[in-house]
């Protein structure tokens, strides 16, 4: 009995399947020999070709994934006048002063372009310059009937002292950790001798395996909204002038590669509540949560919520980027797969 050898498209090229067009079911030692030097040569192929390719192209994407997401102007000291319109929010660059080492430069206006938003309800409008995970400069104006008694609160956040969007940054760090591994992988090939090794397969498939880990751990951080209210321990309301106040929570996180910005407006409760039903997250319109500053812990019922969502090229952009390295790491252990 024999049966037919499916020699893979991407190998043709090497002639293998030559001569092997059958193989007995029960082979000679001639046959397992040829067999052994077919998987040998296969391998070397993929190693001397198809690593080197790969590495190269996750090198490429991951780098650029990562440069979209890094702030594109270093931290420095700012000074901003009073030319900030609410509604249009006009900020110039000609009122921002950027030190890098001894130089001082003016960056083109179009370097970070201000984002504005309006809530629906219009109960929060503002804008922010966001660069990489930094929101570098940010005006809100909140107003609702429900809080407040009705009476705007506005603040801002200047360059001297930015707020990070966590979830970015994280991605940035399983980015890195990703291409440290590819680097690793590049190093390892070249110091190999015996490329046409079972064992080099084994090796190849975990590290590829350990990058795909790190880039959906990526991607994952783009996807769902984390650490989010009332969970939410990253909250800084210092980091705003004038502070905000406890019964307002103002938070910037990531959800389904959007950045999404909300307020909570809530009504102070004296003592904790006899009983609180667990609330969802993020809260609703109506909830009790438990609220924390300063190491002081207090309760509060939501009384106004606004929401706005913003679409940011350069997120999406790394999205795609890291889809695609993922892709390459499949595809590469598909064909290690074959060959073990």
């Amino acid at each position: 009995m024999t049966t037919t050898a499916t020699v893979p498209v991407w190998l043709k090229s090497l002639g293998a399947g030559k001569g092997v067009a059958t193989v007995n079911s029960n082979p000679s030692a001639d046959d397992t020999a040829l067999e052994d030097e077919t998987l040998r040569r296969e391998r070397r192929w993929v190693f001397v070709n198809e690593v080197p390719f790969v590495c190269k192209e996750l090198r490429s994407k991951i780098g650029s994934a990562m440069e979209l997401l890094s702030p594109t102007l270093p931290q420095v000291t700012t000074t901003i006048q009073k030319k900030v319109v609410m509604g249009s929010a006009k900020y110039t660059n000609d009122d921002r002063e950027y030190k890098s080492g001894k130089d001082k430069k003016e960056p083109p206006a179009e370097v970070i372009p201000a984002v504005h938003f309006e809530s629906t309800d219009t109960v929060m409008r503002g804008a922010m310059r966001i660069d990489g995970w930094n929101i570098n400069e940010a005006e809100f104006l909140i107003r609702s009937p429900k809080w407040n008694k009705n009476t705007s609160f506005r603040t801002i956040v200047s360059t001297s002292s930015p707020l990070k969007i966590y979830q970015l940054h994280s991605c940035y760090n399983f980015l890195k950790g990703a291409l440290e591994i590819v680097s690793k992988l590049e190093r390892m090939m070249s110091a190999t001798k015996d490329l046409d090794s079972h064992i080099e397969d084994v090796r190849v498939n975990k590290i590829m395996e350990d990058v795909s880990r790190l880039l959906k751990s990526a991607m994952e951080e783009l996807l769902f909204g984390t650490n989010v209210f009332p969970d939410s321990t990253l909250f800084v309301p210092t980091a705003w002038q004038p502070n905000i106040p406890q019964d307002l929570m103002i938070e910037c996180n990531i959800g389904n590669k959007e950045i999404i910005v909300s307020c909570y407006c809530m009504h102070l409760l004296p003592t904790k509540p006899l009983r609180v039903p667990r609330c969802s997250v993020p809260p609703r319109l109506g909830e009790t949560v438990q609220c924390s500053r300063n190491g002081v812990s207090y309760w509060g019922e939501i009384v106004d919520v606004a929401q706005v969502r913003l679409t940011n090229e350069r997120i999406i952009s790394a999205f795609n980027l890291s889809n695609m390295a993922t892709q390459l790491c499949t595809d590469l252990r598909d064909k290690l797969a074959i060959l073990t």
